[in-house]
């Protein structure tokens, strides 16, 4: 896990859902004041589900493996962006012998998001991101909800999405490094 320092510095998949204003936890503007250090960032290791989260990916990786009859490998890597070295994605395994990768989730029983073959449109974002600083054309989210229930789904990559973030992202990072805050939402 990388420390909020090193988190401040580039823009990452989880950041780009909030970057596009389609974020439950943050807005634009609060990503901005973290990234400008006006705001320290939260630390996120000592709450509950992020902690269980980062135990059982490994487990949901193991799961997805076995169901899939696929091979997994951990990828400690940084991918980052060709031209922009603030855009990058640090994924959490790649499918061995093909073109893809996994996001690994874990959520609470009452999740509804995942209802109906929904995917929080958070974690669409940051496998949009993650396939396209990494070149993946397909990317699968595998996740344990309430600790009883696997869920799965595939997500093909958009390059005219990707294309949309990376746009975005140029000018939310534009905003970081003039010191210019971003527009302000409802959620403000």
């Amino acid at each position: 896990m990388f420390t909020a320092e090193e988190r401040k510095n580039y823009i990452g998949g989880s950041d780009i859902s909030v970057v596009m204003g389609m974020s439950r936890w943050k807005t634009p503007l609060d990503l901005w004041l973290e990234k400008t250090g006006e705001v320290e960032q939260e630390d996120l290791s000592k709450k509950e589900a992020v902690h269980f989260g980062i135990k059982l990916e490994a487990l949901v990786a193991e799961e997805f493996a076995e169901r899939n009859n696929k091979k997994v490998q951990r990828q400690p890597k940084m991918y980052v962006h060709k031209d922009y070295p603030y855009m990058v994605a640090h994924i959490d395994r790649l499918v061995i012998n093909e073109d893809s990768l996994l996001e690994c989730k874990t959520t609470n029983a009452y999740s509804e998001e995942w209802n109906d073959d929904g995917i929080p449109q958070e974690y669409f974002l940051q496998v949009q991101w993650y396939m396209g600083l990494t070149g993946r054309k397909l990317a699968y989210i595998a996740c344990i909800k309430g600790g009883n229930e696997y869920i799965q789904r595939e997500v093909q990559f958009d390059k005219e999405i990707f294309d949309i973030l990376v746009k975005r992202a140029k000018q939310f990072w534009e905003c970081v490094t003039k010191l210019e805050p971003p527009a302000i939402t409802a959620n403000d």
